[in-house]
């Protein structure tokens, strides 16, 4: 999906303006498509385009709203390529405010499923029932390999009660767990992601404090390690 949308101009350029950006969008995403699918890897998966007048976010909701709940697929660096950021804008605010399960792919990874995914999880947090079809769906694209249930505690004191209390809902998938103990989670789930070779690490929204720390996150050797992981983030069930 392409959304374009005018520069601040007089009234007299706009129709102009908007007709040539849609030619552009439309030739843009033609040529897209034609390297997607001369692809090896997309052999028999059929690719549509659609370029849509206005701004991403309002673009991609109404369509999330008109199509039902699609995963919607997005790199981390839009086109400013701000590299303070963990995720470009239109990322951060299409994880923030699009009612849908979104996948983000660093640039450069080849993704894939052969060393597994894995799901930061706590026993408090359920996915909504809307989305957890997703999860399991990745899940079945290497079932003989386990999905990682990877659960941080912030106290080292603290019980672990949860070992044996992971959600039902994760119960019907084959599946491993792992503790992790750090005072900080997006720490904790940074060091998984570096000492792990997981191919998709999934995160369950409900907290935006959460989300804008990690938007915003680098350590001391620079960027995050999860900002070069393929992320899936999906909804709550509250």
């Amino acid at each position: 999906m392409h959304a374009y949308h005018e520069p601040k101009a007089g009234a007299s350029n706009i129709i102009s303006i908007v007709d040539i950006l849609r030619k552009d969008a439309e030739t843009e995403m033609n040529q897209v498509v034609q390297k997607i699918e001369r692809l090896e890897l997309n052999k028999g998966i059929t690719v549509h385009n659609l370029c849509e007048h206005g701004d991403l976010i309002d673009v991609l909701s109404n369509h999330v709203a008109s199509h039902g709940n699609h995963m919607i697929v997005m790199g981390t660096q839009g086109a400013t390529g701000i590299r303070e950021a963990v995720f470009g804008t239109n990322t951060t605010d299409a994880i923030k405010k699009i009612n849908s399960p979104v996948m983000v792919i660093p640039p450069h990874v080849q993704f894939g499923f052969e060393n597994g995914i894995s799901c930061g999880i706590d026993d408090e947090v359920l996915i909504s029932s809307d989305d957890f079809h997703w999860l399991k769906g990745l899940t079945d694209i290497n079932p003989d390999k386990a999905i990682e249930l990877v659960n941080i505690l912030v106290d080292e004191d603290e019980s672990d009660d949860s070992l044996t209390n992971i959600p039902d809902q994760f119960q019907s998938l084959n599946h491993n767990f792992k503790q992790i103990i750090n005072a900080n989670v997006i720490d904790g789930l940074d060091h998984y992601v570096r000492q792990s070779n997981t191919d998709c690490l999934v995160i369950i929204k409900r907290n935006l404090n959460f989300f804008e720390k990690l938007f915003t996150r680098r350590t001391s050797s620079g960027l995050a390690a999860i900002a070069k992981c393929p992320l899936l983030i999906i909804r709550s069930a509250s």
